[in-house]
């Protein structure tokens, strides 16, 4: 959810309601994702060692904390505090994404892995993922407000913060039998 609302709305939201010039609205998306794509990275060495559930759980506290936070920065319509204020949120972003492989491949067994982590894993794009633009938009237009996607992020952190409690930590896990 992250991923559509933050990355691929982001821009266009920088630019349409909040008026943004679209280069500084790229810039910080593009910043955003870097720090994406090198945290992922680190995080996902560090739940190897450490399990991945502690990194589920931190990355949906640090969404729900940070997105208020983040979207005021954004508000703030500084170039710099545009670069703060996508990556703040971002980093929780990779807390989660880090351990995402190899969690879901331990929650099925061998046999039903492929199947199992394809279907889940896809389900929850379409459904809360991709969606995230179309629903950010409406709910802008709805509540006449541009911190409305915070509430909408926080939303969908506080939901993956259940899903993370509830989920089995899958390091010590024998990978190649069936999940318990």
């Amino acid at each position: 959810m992250c991923t559509y609302v933050l990355l691929v709305y982001g821009p266009t939201f920088l630019t349409t309601e909040l008026k943004v010039p679209a280069a500084q609205a790229k810039l910080a998306g593009f910043a955003a994702m870097v720090v994406m794509m090198v945290l992922t990275v680190v995080f996902a060495r560090l739940c190897d060692r450490a399990g991945r559930k502690p990194f589920l759980i931190a990355g949906a506290i640090w969404v729900l904390v940070t997105a208020p936070l983040g979207f005021l920065l954004l508000h703030r319509l500084s170039f710099g505090f545009l670069v703060a204020g996508l990556p703040l949120v971002v980093i929780g972003e990779a807390l989660m994404l880090a351990p995402q492989p190899a969690i879901f491949a331990g929650l099925f067994p061998t046999a039903r892995r492929y199947s199992g982590v394809g279907i889940g894993y896809n389900i929850g794009v379409v459904l809360l993922g991709g969606a995230g633009p179309l629903v950010a938009t409406a709910i802008v237009q709805a509540t006449q407000s541009t911190y409305a996607p915070a509430g909408y992020l926080a939303c969908g952190a506080l939901i993956s913060l259940i899903a993370a409690i509830c989920t089995p930590e899958t390091l010590r896990r024998d990978r190649t039998s069936t999940a318990s």
